[in-house]
């Protein structure tokens, strides 16, 4: 409304202005206090995306990876195999930013040494649900994730809302040669909603806690960290030189999951001559068969980083035994047991 010509002194709107610490507070005629904020935001930190969160009904966590990179992990249950997606943060916006991974694969269990396993491959689709397939190699981006001020919700929008509409990751069987079903979505829209449930597991997924020497009275196990997979040698058995790897979760445990091959794995040798070892699996001394994508062996780590335990997911199995060429494993005889960590 045009008010005219103002001939007199007072404010026909405000009372009174004045700052107050990191505000500008605007009082009102009628009395009402309006407080604009003076501090300029800051950006999200990296250590502000790690965490858990949950995306409609799925839930992911996403751990640090380096300082410029995250991953968003989830669990595949019907392939007992954990999905990454690797993303970009941007320090400058506190943003993070996915692009098409080279070769579209972002995880799985697949074994080159034997040819099985899963791999996963990101796919990028239409809001009509026609395929888009950008190139690999150029590093398009695909969508811009940015948290909300108080850092309890991120939106995914996509980098070209004309074509790029969602993604999923879909799973390729190499043993099969047969593609699965979708095993995660997410819309790259403004109404995409990543809820943050609680803190997350660290970097690089708590994989240095592992490392080092823990023992009990069954043995002591050694583990190191070989890419993404933590390797452990029974030192104190006459397997010492066997590396049995196990995959690192992304809630912090590990895992040994059998192949297929009923605890037969591939540690090495030549083309000709291959090596491998079991691992069998009792209740008491009746053998109890391993079926292929059971969890052989799963460890947890206590809050206080001193003890580690091992148990199984073989069903009715009470502990496991390690066997290769005719003879059995000495300790740990019994892998499943609590050690405690080995310090100078």
């Amino acid at each position: 409304t045009r008010l005219g010509s103002a001939s007199s002194s007072e404010s026909l709107f405000f009372k009174n202005v004045y700052v107050d610490g990191d505000y500008l507070v605007l009082v009102l005629i009628d009395g009402t206090e309006v407080r604009i904020s003076l501090k300029k935001e800051e950006p999200a930190t990296l250590d502000d995306w790690v965490g858990n969160w949950k995306y409609d009904q799925q839930d992911i966590v996403i751990t640090k990876s380096s300082d410029e990179r995250c991953l968003i992990n989830w669990y595949d249950q019907a392939n007992a195999a954990y999905v990454q997606i690797p993303i970009d943060f941007v320090a400058e916006t506190g943003e993070m930013t996915l692009s098409m991974p080279e070769n579209r694969a972002i995880g799985g269990n697949y074994d080159s040494a034997t040819g099985t396993g899963i791999s996963y491959y990101l796919n990028l689709y239409t809001a009509a649900g026609s395929r888009v397939s950008p190139d690999p190699a150029q590093g398009t981006l695909i969508a811009t994730f940015r948290l909300n001020e108080d850092k309890t919700a991120a939106t995914a929008t996509s980098a070209d809302p004309e074509n790029f509409y969602y993604f999923f990751a879909r799973p390729y069987n190499w043993s099969t040669g047969k593609w699965g079903s979708s095993v995660f979505y997410m819309y790259c829209t403004d109404e995409s909603k990543l809820v943050k449930t609680s803190g997350g597991q660290g970097e690089s997924q708590n994989a240095k806690d592992w490392v080092g020497d823990w023992k009990s009275s069954y043995g002591t196990l050694s583990f190191s960290e070989s890419g993404d997979k933590l390797v452990c040698h029974a030192v104190t058995s006459n397997f010492s030189d066997i590396p049995v790897e196990f995959s690192l979760n992304s809630d912090g445990t590990i895992q040994l999951v059998d192949t297929g091959y009923n605890g037969w794995f591939y540690t090495g040798g030549t083309a000709d001559a291959p090596a491998y070892y079991y691992l069998y699996a009792y209740n008491g001394n009746d053998s109890v068969k391993i079926s292929s994508g059971e969890v052989i062996l799963k460890g947890t780590i206590a809050e206080d980083k001193g003890s580690i335990t091992l148990t199984t997911g073989v069903p009715n199995a009470t502990r496991i035994l390690m066997y290769c060429g005719g003879v059995w494993g000495t300790k740990p005889q019994n892998w499943l047991a609590t050690y405690n960590k080995v310090t100078e």
